[in-house]
C-alpha cells in the first residue's frame, strides 16, 4: 500500500472541515480562523512503551492516542478545534488502521482531522497534536492556580487502567469493564464545557495521565501549597484496590481545585460523570495522604514506575 493511499483512507474516517477550519488536509498546511486564544498540546504513543500490539487492536491504539491529546485540552478548560496526526510504522495496513481509529474517534467528538504526516519506521508510533480554543475573555485553567482552602475534586472512578495493565503484564484474564477503561479512555471535554458555565471558578486543573498522586502533587507544587488527600474518598472501580486507584495512569480524568463550598455535582450531572471531593489545599508543601507525607509516585518515563 502506498503512502498517498494510506493518507486518503485515514482522512476518510475523519472530518475534513469544521466551523473554524478554513483549509483542511490536502495542502502543505491547514488554516484555522480562531476568535480568542489558541491552545495547543501534543501526545505521543510508542509501541512497547504505551501499548503492545498483542494487547490492543490498531484502531484502539489510534483512538487512545487521540483521547490522550484531547484530554490535555479538557484539563485547560478549552474547546477542541482540530487534530494533527503523525503515524510511523513498518506495515502500511497497520498504520492505516491506527490512523483510521484516531480519526474516527475524533469524528465521534466532532473534532476535524486537518493533517499530519506519515513515515516508515522500526516501531509503531502515533503522535497527535490537539488544537483547542478559548473564546475571548476565557482564561486557561493552570496547575498553579489552587488557593489556600480550595478543595480537590476528581471526576470518574479510578484504578481500571492500572488493574488492566497488571493483568496484561501477568498474562491473566482482564475483566471487560476494566479493559474498556484501559483501551478506550474518554477525554472529559463535555465536563470541561459544563464547568465553564458554572457559577463558581475552577482555580486549577490537570488530567490524570501519570497517576493521581503524581498529578495532584504537580498541582500542589505549582501552586506552592500543601495538599491533604483522603484515601477513602478516592472513587475507584469495582475490584480495584486503594493503591491502584492512587497510582493508576492513563485515566484522563480531571483533577479540579475548586473554592471551598463549591460543589460540581449538579453541574456535571447532565454529562453522566461522577465527581468526588478527595482533598484540601492549605499553606505548606507536599502531598499528605491520611496525615502522612507521601511521595507523589506515578509513571515517569525516565524515573520511578511505582
Amino acid at each position: 500500500m502506498e503512502e498517498a493511499e494510506i493518507i486518503e483512507r485515514v482522512l476518510e474516517a475523519g472530518i475534513r472541515l469544521g466551523g473554524v477550519v478554513a483549509l483542511g488536509a490536502g495542502d502543505d498546511a491547514a488554516v484555522l480562523r480562531v476568535d480568542g486564544s489558541i491552545v495547543l498540546s501534543t501526545d505521543v504513543q510508542v509501541q512497547d512503551v504505551h501499548f503492545r500490539l498483542d494487547w490492543l487492536a490498531p484502531e484502539e491504539i489510534g483512538a487512545r492516542a487521540a483521547a490522550a491529546a484531547l484530554s490535555d485540552l479538557a484539563a485547560m478548560g478549552a474547546e477542541a478545534t482540530a487534530l494533527l496526526l503523525t503515524l510511523v510504522g513498518r506495515d502500511g495496513e497497520t498504520v492505516e488502521r491506527v490512523g483510521r481509529g484516531a480519526s474516527a474517534f475524533a469524528r465521534s467528538l466532532s473534532v476535524p482531522l486537518i493533517g499530519g504526516d506519515i513515515s516508515s519506521g522500526p516501531l509503531l508510533a502515533v503522535d497527535v497534536v490537539a488544537v483547542g480554543r478559548l473564546p475571548a475573555g476565557w482564561h486557561p485553567w493552570m496547575r498553579s492556580g489552587a488557593r489556600d482552602g480550595d478543595r480537590l475534586w476528581v471526576t470518574g472512578r479510578l484504578g481500571g487502567p492500572r488493574r488492566a495493565l497488571d493483568a496484561l503484564l501477568d498474562g491473566t484474564p482482564v475483566d471487560p469493564e476494566i479493559r474498556t477503561r484501559f483501551a478506550a479512555p474518554m477525554p472529559r471535554l463535555a465536563e470541561a464545557a459544563a464547568l465553564r458555565g458554572a457559577d463558581f471558578d475552577v482555580h486549577a486543573a490537570i488530567d490524570v495521565s501519570d497517576g493521581l498522586l503524581l498529578d495532584a502533587g504537580r498541582v500542589a507544587r505549582a501552586s506552592e501549597l500543601r495538599l491533604d488527600l483522603d484515601a477513602a474518598a478516592v472513587p475507584r472501580m469495582d475490584r480495584v484496590g486503594p493503591s491502584e486507584a492512587l497510582r493508576s495512569g492513563e485515566e484522563y480524568e480531571l483533577l479540579l481545585a475548586l473554592p471551598e463550598g463549591s460543589d460540581p455535582t449538579a453541574v456535571l450531572a447532565p454529562t453522566g460523570t461522577e465527581v468526588a471531593c478527595i482533598g484540601r489545599f492549605e499553606a505548606g508543601e507536599g502531598v499528605w495522604l491520611d496525615g502522612v507525607r507521601t511521595p507523589p509516585s506515578g509513571f515517569d518515563h525516565f524515573g520511578s514506575r511505582a
